[in-house]
């Protein structure tokens, strides 16, 4: 019987050792399954997250494919206004090109012109003079002519008979 004492003493104190185990393994069974929890816990919200970033992305996505629509808009209008300011600058050229020819001609014709007045102002100038000389020669035909009346007169006075 002490055997058997000794020998039930012996599994008591192994079926101590055992319930230690055991209790031992669940703890750690516990903290695993909080661990595993907390664990699940972390992915439900990396989850969220990863959704809330595709939405985000997404929404950018949008975005960036309105901004580029109006980019290609906006590049169109610009485009468009670069050709009309090209456009424009070759047409004022052009303007600038004929102004200054129209400017080089009627230059031209200013000269001309001036050249013309002066040679009118000489013109008149010189028949000015000449008119002075006509009434000066005017002047004194008509004295000669007066004088020759007189004379006449004075000589159809002596002979009166030449009157008739």
């Amino acid at each position: 019987t002490e055997a058997l004492v000794g020998e039930i003493g012996g599994l008591k104190s192994k079926l101590h050792e055992i319930e230690a185990r055991n209790e031992s393994l669940e703890s750690d069974l516990r903290k695993e399954g909080a661990e595993a929890e907390r664990a699940k816990s972390e992915k439900a919200a990396v989850a969220e997250e990863l959704a809330e970033l595709g939405f985000s992305l997404a929404e950018l996505r949008t975005q960036k494919q309105h901004l580029e629509s109006i980019l290609l808009e906006k590049d169109a209008h610009l485009e468009k206004v670069i050709e009309d300011l090209s456009s424009f600058k070759t047409k004022t050229e052009l303007e600038n090109q004929e102004s200054a020819s129209l400017i080089q001609s009627l230059k031209k014709k200013m000269e001309v012109s001036e050249q013309q007045i002066e040679a009118l102002r000489e013109d008149r100038a010189t028949m000015a003079n000449e008119k002075d000389e006509l009434q000066l020669q005017y002047a004194a035909e008509r004295e000669a002519i007066v004088s020759t009346q007189e004379h006449l007169r004075s000589v159809q006075a002596l002979v009166p008979e030449l009157e008739e």
